[in-house]
């Protein structure tokens, strides 16, 4: 018995690296199937198993993202987590300081959300001539009444210059001793203190509620960074969602205060009959600022992608580029 036993000790210890291999092949064979089925094809998932091979994968993803030829003069995506935490996965020039168009009226409508002080959205706003003379591409009349939450609509949905100057006009409509005009220098005034002071958007300045140009040549306009955009994308998404949600309909009927219909807001947004999983954004356009567009998209695994694309040589390709960095 004992013979036999040492007999079968070296035999085990014989055979036993055999078993060792076959463990490791079986292993190795297993990982290879999983890769067939559940990843694309690799000998790298068959050899190193597939976690690897899926890190490996997002870092050729990373690679090939920012070999990207986006064709703007500043570009970034960023992707934010369900905790707040933020990556970057893509940026060109990002702290360059640029004009940003009607990407001003996010921070226009923001004023108005974050201070109910001096407006109510069931407040009604009387349309001026210097609010019409703002380049208004639209059916507003001066003398018109329109309800605040028809002009948000207005500019966050079409962009219209005369109801974002309408609304910087009515500021705080309880004090009448303050000028149109003196109201919209202190709208301005607030859009500045939001900027620099409350959401720390260093890089970003305001001189108007509408984001328009100026003939002057030493007039810097209104201009910020992809990287301060995302930050103000952040605090909408966090404490304004609401700006976001107007932002994504596709049309809207504007009426007066009488509840006469004065015609119909299409979104200049072409994306949102393109991609479902939008969340929020906001297009601009002028000869200064070229082609500009934010867009924030939900992430199917929680949390969100923002993408600010800044100084297209269209209006149409800032379209066309959004869609090279999203895809």
């Amino acid at each position: 018995m004992q013979k036999k036993f040492k007999f079968f000790l070296i035999i085990f210890l014989v055979t036993l690296p055999f078993w060792w291999g076959i463990n490791i092949f079986n292993k190795n064979l297993e990982n290879f199937f999983f890769s067939q089925y559940y990843q694309p094809s690799s000998f790298l998932a068959a050899v190193v198993g597939p976690d690897v091979f899926i890190e490996k994968t997002d870092l050729k993803q990373k690679e090939d993202l920012q070999k990207l030829d986006i064709q703007a003069k500043s570009v970034i995506s960023v992707k934010i987590n369900q905790n707040g935490e933020q990556e970057i996965l893509f940026e060109k020039n990002p702290d360059e300081l640029l004009p940003i168009a009607s990407l001003t009226k996010l921070m226009t409508a923001w004023v108005v959300f974050e201070y109910p002080e001096y407006y109510k959205l069931s407040q009604s706003i009387t349309i001026s001539k210097e609010a019409v003379e703002k380049n208004g591409n639209f059916v507003l009349r001066e003398g018109e009444k329109v309800f605040l939450n028809d002009l948000l609509h207005s500019i966050l949905i079409e962009s219209s210059n005369d109801a974002a100057y309408a609304i910087a006009e009515n500021i705080d409509p309880t004090d009448t001793s303050i000028s149109p005009e003196d109201k919209v220098k202190a709208f301005v005034a607030l859009m500045r203190l939001e900027a620099k002071k409350n959401l720390k958007l260093i890089n970003t300045d305001f001189v108007n509620p509408t984001g328009l140009g100026f003939k002057d040549p030493n007039s810097s306009g209104n201009r910020s960074t992809v990287k301060d955009l995302t930050k103000l994308a952040q605090f909408i998404l966090n404490d304004h969602p609401e700006i976001f949600e107007i932002s994504t309909k596709i049309s809207y009927p504007i009426s007066n205060s009488s509840g006469q219909f004065l015609y119909l807001a299409i979104n200049k947004n072409k994306l949102l009959n393109q991609i479902t999983n939008i969340a929020g954004g906001k297009t601009g356009w002028t000869f200064e600022a070229g082609g500009c567009i934010l867009l924030v998209l939900e992430n199917p695994a929680g949390g969100y992608f923002i993408n600010v694309i800044l100084g297209t040589d269209t209006a149409e390709s800032r379209f066309s580029e959004m869609q090279k960095l999203i895809q």
